[in-house]
């Protein structure tokens, strides 16, 4: 698909949350050749593979206020690390207001394009463990409606639908 002359794409900020920390500790530790890959935690011990890159210490406040940072909080791991990614993104391209939101004029005309490497892991080992302890009533009653968040395209869905919602003028507080 050729996109038309008058409509340029620019790339202006980006966003990375991984084991290393945030975008340029990712970038850093990247070049200097270091591997981030450790033990997992104790509650994957169920899994065949005990080695991976899961991120720790992650805190919501290094780009969040407390207010929002307790928002975003009650959304899958997966979906904070989006949140982050994104407005480290949106920092750097220098693109948010003083009262964090996008300036008037570029609302309309900025968009994300985001990825993850996987889902909500640990939310699908504690659903695994409650289904071979057979608890499935329980797993029903806790869990109904979670199907969304297990995707890895889980948070793209929650922030579209969080925009959608404020664009339309109802309540974007999930």
């Amino acid at each position: 698909m050729k996109i038309p002359e008058n409509k340029r794409i620019a790339v202006t900020g980006i966003g990375m949350v991984t084991r290393f920390g945030g975008t340029q500790e990712t970038i850093d530790g990247v070049f200097s050749g270091k591997s981030q890959i450790a033990q997992l935690p104790k509650e994957f011990s169920l899994c065949p593979t005990q080695i991976g890159g899961y991120i720790e210490n992650f805190n919501l406040s290094n780009w969040f206020d407390a207010k929002e940072a307790k928002r975003i909080e009650k959304n899958t791991r997966p979906s904070q690390f989006s949140h982050a990614a994104i407005r480290q993104a949106l920092d750097q391209a220098k693109l948010l207001q003083e009262d964090n939101k996008l300036h008037g004029n570029l609302r309309e005309r900025t968009g994300i394009c985001m990825g993850t490497g996987v889902g909500a892991s640990e939310l699908i080992a504690k659903l695994a463990v409650q289904m071979h302890l057979g608890n499935m009533q329980e797993l029903i009653k806790d869990h109904l409606g979670t199907a969304m968040n297990i995707l890895p395209d889980a948070s793209a869905y929650q922030l579209a639908r969080q925009r959608a919602r404020h664009l339309l003028g109802g309540s974007h507080h999930d």
